[in-house]
């Protein structure tokens, strides 16, 4: 992408950080389909697309977004920041809804954890994927591709299809 598909101009209602974040998740989504081969080399042929893909980016941003914090606290009480966030989908309907992002992180002196998978939850628990030194590419399809963890502690797939700690589910 040459330009910001989400600028002041034409999203209403977004900070500047809102919009950096949904121009990188866009850019995301496109390179997912450039490396599918869905977008043809033309970028005219690809407008109706690009546009649907715009869409539905928004709408999973507005809808997931406010589901994931900005920091996480590990097993020893310590701070990792989300310092990216690459996609971001909605997954579930109700109380039993999740913010299924591909994330990366920063846990300071400690490292970085590029590609990591979260699904975070109204309650505010939160569940990554159990191994953050193997980065994902992207959101997988279905999230039994991964294995996930909750404080240390492994989690099952619920009937749901989303991660859930398995001492409470």
């Amino acid at each position: 992408m040459k330009s910001p598909q989400y600028r002041q101009d034409n999203t209403e209602g977004y900070s500047e950080h809102d919009l950096m974040e949904l121009n990188q998740i866009f850019e995301h989504r496109v390179s997912l389909l450039e490396e599918a081969g869905v977008l043809d080399e033309d970028e005219r042929a690809n407008k109706g697309i690009l546009q649907y893909l715009s869409e539905i980016t928004l709408r999973d941003y507005d809808f997931a977004r406010d589901l994931v914090p900005s920091v996480l606290i590990d097993v020893d009480d310590q701070e990792i920041r989300i310092a990216a966030i690459h996609d971001i989908y909605l997954r579930g309907e109700g109380d039993l809804r999740a913010a299924v992002a591909l994330v990366d992180l920063d846990a300071g002196d400690r490292g970085t954890f590029e590609g990591v998978v979260l699904a975070a939850y109204p309650d505010g628990e939160i569940v990554t994927q159990a191994d953050w030194q193997s980065p994902s590419r992207a959101i997988p399809a279905d999230l039994r591709d991964l294995q996930w963890q909750k404080g240390g502690r492994p989690c099952v797939i619920g009937d749901d299809g989303l991660p859930r700690d398995a001492e409470l589910w």
